[in-house]
């Protein structure tokens, strides 16, 4: 038995006396590999730090490294019985060597070139123990199935001789079985084929053309004289079986003087997926040696018997019992890997098992279960309970899914490479590409039909919601991240540039594995939507602009915690929908899509498939919703129990609104408690569109806009309506009278007067900083000519709306004392001021 290792001082005098008891004998290296049969031009051999010329009959030795320089050629035989020719300018070093010759099993051999190139044919130890024979470079390594092989590397920067080709390392196989591999994945390549991968990181990749650049290689390699042929093998390349080395071909012995391939041009086509050129899965079977092991094809490989069983494996998709004729599913794997393929182009067998992409197929493993899978019927939802759509949603984990060519016969992504796959489909997708103006207009006018739902004979809803009713399940980069339930995709009127069009609307909230809250929003105008120009058709772009910072305020106020913005992502949708019979759409029930999101500054993501239902119209009393943090009207909001006095006022693009809920009113509070109101309880709010412009004083904008007006007689906002202000004790109300106003002035400050119907009014003036309205403003009763009452004292609280001041919202109270000056007959109501409108004159005062 002989063993063979690298020549390493520092290596021996570390091995303690019990290791080397251990150790067969001999452990030292004077035994050789094999022996240099030939040289041409220029070679050297590195060892132990020295290097010297290269002669024919030199011993090589584990851990010795070949150099040939231009025009010039090496060939190795080891004790096995195996060759190496090394090409020009190549590197090759002898990483390992053991024949074990009692013990076939223990023997191994393993090398790396480093550049250049060179052709193998595997001797005894290739034969008898192929899985411990092991070839690498610097992006690859090649695990031998055969007996012979060519590999070439092209170091990163290029090679002058080679100057057209990619760097990287090129595999081409004669004969046997090849695995190569790299951090990605392995592929099996077989005779005839020739693979490359550029690095570590990428999968290797079939080369149609391939073949080309070892015919140019051979045809323009420099040889040496017939002489060089008369070479007698040593004693101890004979040892072992031979048979092998006597099949060696004459371009691998007989050299002929030449530069080395210093004309040819060579376009290998890294990215090329076309098949036609490689060898039929029988032809690649029959080129095996007699006596080697039967390779399992990838059929075999993925759990089936045959590549006709995987083929053909399940039914149909586009069988009525799946996705039908009209079906589309949409597919995803990450960030650029969402695509949408025909419902004939799938294949079920209870559950997604097969998808074809052009030349390619996406397989699943024979007898795997997808992680999850559910079939969504949207006739069960109350508002599409005639709708005959199913949405299809499902996951496979990456160790179950492979990507073939189209045939099943080649492999190009093994299992475990191609990431988690998601799915989403349904039977009835309205499929509308960018260029089909029919279609569009189709889409845009069921749009519309949806969005101006008429409730009850109240105003047009303006738009349409649809929910979350597949999981919200991601794969994600780091850790975990969900859509929430609450999600949800709209159709919504919107005014941009002064022109209203409806929208398509994403509003997902996701939640990570710490519990922390990340709000993705998109809009775009559905015309704008199937649009090619410059993006992807029916996808939209999550807003990560400032003009986000008002909803994420909002967001964090209703959730109690700082809701972050996504750092970028999409999603691409398909409405689903009920066609008419006649080529034409009836309505749309549904949609699904491809998420793919970007979360702390891009450090992690995550994508997924969704799908949403068509939400019944709600006669909801407003779209503003609050904030949880006032649990009460939070409450009131979600369960739609609308207010009494409801009213708004429009500012700029938005609107106040105001209102109160009666005594008596149950609130269901997050605790499961419920209680009734004891007293009234008012309120106002301001829409999203104006809620940035909310301001507790003077914003810069609104005092450069009213300057002059400050310096000259003062800024009046008149009342416009409000809810009055309501008795606590019997829930009366006061209505205020439209000739109160609030005046602001650089001489006077904030002057207030509130006239109430019979019952005097409610007066003061201050001179807060900026004109704060946020402290609350004390108010005096006083007696008005004809009024029976007045109140002793009151109060105001209020906030400018819009860029430039155009409204006050307010919230007043007024009240009596007792003589113990207790605050007694307390009334509370809400309103608004707007200096745009034109005041009564008001009444006397006695």
């Amino acid at each position: 038995m002989a063993i063979f290792h690298k020549h390493s001082l520092a290596r021996a005098t570390s091995l303690s006396l019990s290791s080397l008891a251990l150790l067969p004998f001999p452990t030292f290296a004077d035994t050789p590999a094999g022996r240099v049969m030939f040289v041409h031009g220029d070679a050297t051999i590195e060892r132990d730090g020295k290097r010297f010329k290269a002669e024919r009959g030199d011993d090589i030795f584990a851990g010795d490294t070949f150099h040939t320089a231009q025009a010039s050629t090496l060939q190795l035989r080891y004790s096995d019985g195996g060759t190496k020719a090394l090409r020009p300018e190549s590197t090759y070093t002898i990483e390992r060597y053991v024949l074990d010759e009692e013990v076939p099993d223990n023997s191994t051999q393993g090398g790396e070139l480093l550049r250049g190139g060179l052709r193998a044919i595997t001797g005894a130890i290739g034969k008898n123990a192929p899985e411990n024979v092991e070839y690498s470079t610097p992006v690859a390594t090649m695990g031998i199935r055969g007996t012979s092989f060519q590999m070439l590397h092209i170091p990163d920067g290029g090679s002058p001789s080679l100057p057209r080709l990619e760097s990287g390392s090129y595999l081409y196989v004669e004969s046997g079985l090849i695995a190569m591999s790299t951090d990605i994945g392995e592929t099996f390549v077989r005779p005839g084929q020739v693979f490359f991968t550029p690095a570590l990181s990428a999968a290797p990749q079939l080369l149609p053309d391939g073949l080309s650049i070892f015919e140019a290689l051979d045809e323009n390699s420099p040889q040496a004289s017939p002489d060089d042929d008369s070479a007698e093998p040593s004693n101890a390349a004979t040892q072992g079986d031979t048979s092998t080395t006597g099949s060696t071909s004459s371009s691998s012995t007989s050299l002929i003087r030449g530069s080395f391939v210093e004309n040819a041009e060579l376009t290998p086509n890294g990215n090329s997926r076309s098949l036609q050129d490689t060898l039929s899965e029988r032809q690649a079977t029959s080129r095996l040696p007699a006596g080697a092991p039967q390779v399992p094809t990838e059929a075999q490989q993925l759990g089936f018997a045959n590549t006709n069983s995987m083929l053909n494996q399940g039914i149909n998709g586009s069988d009525e019992e799946f996705l039908g004729e009209s079906g589309q599913l949409l597919l995803t794997n990450g960030e650029n890997g969402s695509q949408a393929v025909s419902s004939d182009a799938t294949r079920w067998n209870e559950k997604l098992r097969s998808a074809a992409l052009g030349d390619e197929r996406l397989q699943t493993r024979a007898n795997a279960e997808p992680e999850n899978f559910q079939v969504i019927s949207l006739g069960e939802r109350d508002a599409t309970s005639d709708s005959t759509t199913a949405i299809y949603w499902g996951r496979w984990a990456s160790e179950d899914i492979a990507k073939l060519s189209a045939d099943g016969k080649i492999l190009l992504t093994p299992l475990g490479n191609l990431g988690d796959l998601h799915y989403v489909g349904s039977n009835n997708v309205i499929n509308v590409n960018s260029d089909d103006a029919d279609g569009i207009q189709q889409i845009i006018e069921l749009g519309e039909r949806l969005a101006n739902i008429e409730i009850d004979g109240a105003e047009e809803q303006k738009r349409v919601d649809f929910s979350l009713v597949t999981p919200g399940e991601l794969t994600s980069s780091e850790g975990t991240l969900e859509v929430r339930d609450d999600s949800r995709f709209s159709l919504a009127y919107q005014t941009v540039d002064g022109e209203e069009k409806l929208h398509a609307q994403a509003r997902f909230y996701l939640v990570d594995e710490q519990g922390n809250v990340y709000l993705a929003q998109a809009y775009e105008s559905l015309a704008a939507l199937f649009s090619n120009d410059e993006k992807v058709a029916s996808r939209l772009t999550f807003d990560t602009t400032d003009q986000l910072d008002h909803l994420l305020r909002q967001a964090s106020e209703r959730e109690g915690r700082v809701v972050l913005p996504v750092s970028g992502g999409h999603f691409t949708s398909r409405f689903t929908g009920q066609s008419s019979g006649d080529g034409e759409y009836a309505s749309i029930d549904g949609v699904i899509g491809n998420l793919y999101v970007e979360i702390d500054d891009g450090k992690r993501s995550a994508y997924g498939s969704l799908g949403f239902g068509l939400d019944a119209p709600e006669a909801r009393w407003t779209d503003i919703e609050p904030s949880p943090q006032s649990e009460v009207v939070y409450d009131l909001y979600k369960r739609n129990i609308a207010p009494s006095s409801l009213g708004d006022h429009a500012v700029d693009d938005g609107k106040i609104v105001w209102g109160y809920w009666e005594e008596g009113t149950e609130v269901h509070l997050l605790s499961g408690e419920t209680y009734t109101l004891s007293a009234p309880l008012p309120f106002i709010t301001a829409s999203l569109e104006v809620a940035g412009s909310v301001r507790e004083s003077l914003s810069g904008a609104a005092r450069d806009a009213l300057s002059a007006q400050l310096d000259d007689g003062g800024v009046t906002f008149n009342w416009v309506d409000g809810t009055g202000l309501v008795s606590d004790d019997n829930g009366d109300v006061i209505p205020i009278l439209d000739t109160s106003s609030i005046t602001l002035s650089n001489a006077q400050g904030v002057s207030i007067d509130i006239f109430l119907d019979d019952y005097g009014k409610l007066t003061a003036t201050h001179t807060p900083d900026n004109f704060s309205l946020d402290d609350p403003l004390s108010l005096e009763g006083e007696t008005v000519a004809g009024d029976a009452h007045s109140f002793a004292s009151g109060g105001l609280v209020g906030r400018y709306v819009g860029e430039e001041a155009n409204a006050i919202m307010s919230l007043i109270q007024a009240w009596d004392l007792n003589s113990n000056d207790d605050i007694i007959n307390l009334h509370t109501g809400t309103g608004a001021f707007d200096r745009q409108s034109v005041p009564n004159s008001p009444p006397d005062v006695q």
